[in-house]
């Protein structure tokens, strides 16, 4: 190697070490603005629980994580403002991303009822009968002139296993009140509104029969 072509390796090397030391640097002050980490408190949805059935259909239902995109599938609560823009409640985050909380709430709800001979996530190893597929489409405090609510939509297909066959499609929409201020009150709107979308989904997925019209 010449003495040129060495002095610009290194010097190159120097340039890069530099650019990822600045880089590095500038993220570490922004995790540190304002002298300390933000901290954050835990919230998990837990509705009422619906009284068991003797009775449940002879199939089992896998329940796939809905889609989702942008703050619907992150921990951070999102709100969306008066303005239309979205933001996340400052301190506060699910115990997991959105999508998967309603994934999450919805098996609850299915095991509870009693009213299904066995209820999944995808990928847990049990092998279902029929599949549960959706997307979310809002998962947020709504903030308005008038008031805050928690506001819940999915679309869903219920789908058969064993032909593809979409048996059934539905858009869900689900609110729950709350209060803008006191982050307590919120989450009692979020459960409000995930009890009542989670009784109707539970409803409508144990009424849609193959070949049928779905109830609506």
């Amino acid at each position: 190697m010449s003495v040129l072509n060495a002095r610009e390796s290194r010097a190159c090397w120097h340039l890069r070490w530099t650019s990822a030391a600045l880089v590095l640097g500038l993220l570490t002050g922004c995790a540190l603005i304002g002298g300390k980490p933000v901290t954050y408190t835990t919230y998990d949805l837990r509705p009422d629980r619906e009284s068991p059935s003797d009775s449940p259909v002879d199939w089992q239902l896998l329940i796939a994580t809905p889609v989702a995109a942008g703050p619907l599938a992150d921990a951070r609560i999102a709100v969306r403002g008066i303005d239309g823009g979205y933001g996340v409640l400052r301190g506060a985050r699910w115990s997991e991303p959105a999508n998967a909380l309603l994934a999450t709430t919805l098996v609850r709800a299915f095991e509870d009822s009693g009213r299904v001979r066995a209820v999944a996530r995808v990928g847990s190893g049990v092998r279902g009968d029929r599949l549960l597929l959706s997307e979310l489409r809002a998962f947020e405090s709504v903030r308005s002139p008038t008031g805050s609510r928690a506001s819940i939509s999915v679309a869903l297909k219920l789908v058969r296993m064993d032909s593809g066959e979409v048996i059934a499609s539905r858009t869900f929409s689900a609110q729950g009140e709350d209060s803008a201020e006191d982050i307590g009150s919120i989450v009692r709107g979020f459960e409000q509104a995930v009890a009542a979308i989670a009784g109707e989904i539970l409803e409508w997925t144990l009424s849609s029969q193959p070949g049928a019209s779905a109830p609506q």
